[in-house]
């Protein structure tokens, strides 16, 4: 290497260390305004900033015409407010987006810290949004592709389904305007449901790369625009179980089976999670047959010869959740491996898992809490919603302390008790031939 070359270098070096320095970590903050709207940052020094405001307005929200009003929601950020017109927000938020959970709204924007003047725009853009009828109208084609994309996926259909027949209303609720409802909303339906739930002690702001005192600032401009209180009560979740069978032409056939699972922040949340690692929760090794650590995947490949593939489902709301398996196989094979996969469940709640099982599972679950902990793209929905919901967050090593201390009667015995619960089903594919759900069970 050239004398000059390796001076550069060194000097970069040393530079580095130098930034590294004088650069401390630094936790975490959550702090709530007067009025209740939660403020969290986390400043890691980034490049790149990122800012996300969530709102417990999902679907779940929705009641009698209502239905379908998170998904326009959506999609009205970049309409316009009373001060700013939707070409000029469009023009100066890019990398701004919208997704939603069944219980809540979650938006947020990307961008580097020399254009942090437009993050306040962006809070804006989302808490003082007020799109004219005609404006509406504009989104009628995006609300259109959104169901021809979902309409195209076998599994979000199958999960969509799923959730309708194992929920009355609440949870239940679909995550995406029906078509015959698609261009039905009215301004006054939409200005409803914002004040029913865009209201401060329902909202949470959080910055990734900003300090604490710049969320706060966002946030407190944001508040000029929401209600105070908590808006209109929240409907608990019913789970009544039930079934869905949706016909098809196609020989790939999605089918899921479950029963009520336990909510966000149960005592069993966690020996749940580490029995759905135990189960299997899909490849993690590319082209891996995925036999050697899930139960699931041994069970199925027993029965069949055509490739499939199975994992665990494991899904948490904040008074319910649904627990059990997704499987997609072929047609002619389906009915044999659902009643495999029943047969291993049940095996379960008989004889339990081993130690050296449980063991493995809680290494597989701790691994993948630290992995989606290094990444703010990953991690920053789950920091949304502990934010909203609970207005704290949790620390990455008092949870996996927690898991450790999970006893393996602890897991056996949370297997029991959510296995045996009430079932639900829902498939889709060519399902002629493949058995009921009374007939599984």
């Amino acid at each position: 290497m050239r004398p000059q070359v390796a001076s550069q270098l060194k000097n970069l070096s040393d530079i580095r260390a130098r930034v590294a320095v004088s650069l401390p970590r630094k936790a975490a903050q959550i702090t709530r305004l007067k009025n209740g709207l939660t403020v969290v940052s986390n400043e890691n020094y980034s490049p790149l900033v990122r800012l996300a405001i969530i709102v417990n307005a999902g679907p779940r929200h929705e009641s009698g015409d209502q239905r379908g009003l998170s998904h326009v929601l959506r999609h009205t950020m970049e309409l316009g407010t009373r001060d700013y017109s939707g070409a000029s927000i469009s023009r100066r938020l890019e990398n701004v987006s919208c997704t939603s959970t069944r219980e809540h709204l979650i938006y947020s924007l990307d961008g580097l810290r020399e254009t942090m003047y437009n993050f306040r725009l962006f809070g804006h853009a989302v808490s003082a949004s007020s799109p004219a009828p005609w404006e509406l109208k504009q989104i009628e084609p995006n609300l259109a592709w959104d169901n021809t994309l979902m309409a195209d996926q076998p599994n979000i259909r199958m999960l969509e389904a799923l959730h309708d027949a194992a929920y009355k209303g609440t949870l239940g609720n679909s995550l995406y305007a029906a078509p015959y409802m698609v261009g039905k909303h009215t301004v006054e339906q939409l200005g409803a449901f914002r004040n029913q739930t865009f209201c401060a002690k329902r909202m949470a702001v959080v910055g990734f790369g900003m300090s604490h005192g710049e969320v706060e600032d966002i946030s407190r401009m944001i508040s000029n625009h929401v209600r105070e209180g908590s808006g209109s009560p929240v409907e608990p979740a019913k789970y009544i179980g039930g079934s869905a069978r949706i016909g098809t032409e196609s020989s790939l056939v999605h089918a899921a089976l479950v029963t009520e699972g336990v909510s966000l922040f149960s005592k069993d949340a966690l020996p749940l999670a580490i029995l759905q690692r135990a189960m299997g929760t899909g490849m993690h090794v590319k082209w891996s047959d995925n036999t050697a650590a899930s139960k699931l995947t041994q069970a199925a490949c027993k029965v069949a010869k055509d490739p499939l593939a199975v994992s665990c489902i494991n899904i948490n709301y904040t008074d319910s959740g649904l627990f059990g398996f997704h499987v997609a196989a072929q047609s002619a094979e389906m009915d044999k491996v659902l009643r495999a996969l029943v047969a291993q469940f049940g095996a379960v709640t008989k004889s339990g898992l081993t130690q050296q099982e449980v063991q493995r599972a809680k290494e597989r679950l701790k691994s993948s809490l630290a992995m989606q902990h290094e990444s703010s793209v990953d991690s920053l929905e789950d920091v949304c919603v502990q934010a909203c919901t609970q207005g704290t967050l949790s620390n990455l090593e008092e949870t996996l302390q927690a898991v450790d201390k999970v006893t393996i009667n602890d897991v056996n015995n949370v297997a029991k008790k959510v296995i045996n619960g009430k079932p639900s089903m829902a498939a889709i594919g060519k399902l002629d031939g493949i058995s009921w759900l009374e007939e599984l069970m």
